[in-house]
């Protein structure tokens, strides 16, 4: 029964040191050492409350930037993919305008060398008009032609 004694004891003392006063809660005392000892207490609890305000001020603030730092990642993410979207119709616009400059310098030599058998065959009519009676209706026919073409 000793032991079973001790821990009931020790189970009081435990109650009673939860219920005592810290010494930053008593009031004033007449005591000086006493009183320089809840002076100690009372700025003790002040710094350590100030220390917990400056700690949760600190953690709010970390919050608030690991948030922010997450939306303009997220922000830089969509910029990237778009300007890379974008790049990708940049070059494909570039490789189509290639492409029709190609389709205009082949239809600008396909017209060229058109004009020029034109050329040719109109001056081999001209050749052959001349060859032909001035009364010839097939040279003033070949002539109403050449007059239109021009």
């Amino acid at each position: 029964m000793f032991t079973g004694d001790m821990a009931e004891e020790e189970g009081e003392e435990d109650a009673i040191y939860n219920f005592k006063k810290k010494l930053y809660e008593i009031e004033p005392s007449e005591d000086p050492q006493l009183e320089e000892r809840r002076q100690r207490a009372l700025y003790a609890k002040r710094n350590r409350d100030m220390k917990k305000r400056m700690q949760m001020k600190l953690q709010n603030e970390v919050s608030t930037m690991s948030a922010t730092k997450e939306k303009y990642h997220t922000d830089l993410t969509r910029l990237y993919d778009l300007t890379q979207t974008q790049q990708y119709k940049i070059e494909e616009l570039e490789q189509r305008l290639l492409d029709c400059h190609q389709q205009l310098m082949e239809k600008e030599g396909h017209i060229r060398r058109s004009r020029e058998r034109i050329s040719h065959l109109m001056g081999h009519l001209e050749i052959i008009a001349e060859g032909l009676d001035e009364n010839n209706l097939s040279r003033r026919m070949l002539l109403s032609l050449l007059s239109q073409m021009h």
